[in-house]
């Protein structure tokens, strides 16, 4: 899976045939429990500046069956606190090894800084009311199970 963006801030950050990469092994992954990767010397971070519990959950069970280190940070534990900035947080968790990192927060766009010059591989897990690209691509995934082929089908929510 090359070419991925190393920020994923918006599911518009992904072009439609990664979307159908994604789906793919997310079909794959789902009927199969052996067929995931193993990725033992990866590190991953749950970030949640909000609280959340189906999401924060199922990245962190995903990052377990890829055979990940799992790296929850408290965000009221960090240097936030004393007036850090996410960027210098991102940079720390950096040096000290996270490959990707997973962050939630109430903040609209608080990825956005980061899509030019990221410092590790970053996800968005909501942000506020705009968006959640994981969810969408859960929603997607979804309907495509349930409706099968959704080319021409109306859809409303």
């Amino acid at each position: 899976m090359t070419n991925f963006p190393q920020v994923i801030n918006s599911i518009n950050d992904l072009s439609l045939e990664q979307i159908h990469i994604l789906l793919e092994l997310s079909k794959k992954f789902k009927h199969s429990a052996d067929s995931w990767p193993k990725l033992p010397s990866k590190r991953f971070c749950s970030f949640f500046l909000e609280n959340s519990t189906r999401t924060k959950f199922s990245f962190q069970i995903a990052a377990q069956n890829l055979a990940m280190h799992i790296v929850d940070v408290d965000p009221n534990k960090t240097s936030l606190s004393k007036g850090e900035s996410l960027k210098e947080t991102f940079k720390t968790f950096n040096a000290q090894g996270i490959d990707v990192l997973a962050i939630r927060s109430g903040q609209e766009n608080i990825l956005q800084e980061f899509i030019k010059d990221p410092p590790l591989a970053l996800i968005n897990a909501g942000d506020g009311k705009r968006e959640h690209p994981s969810q969408a691509l859960l929603d997607l995934f979804t309907l495509i199970e349930v409706l099968g082929e959704l080319k021409g089908k109306k859809l409303t929510i």
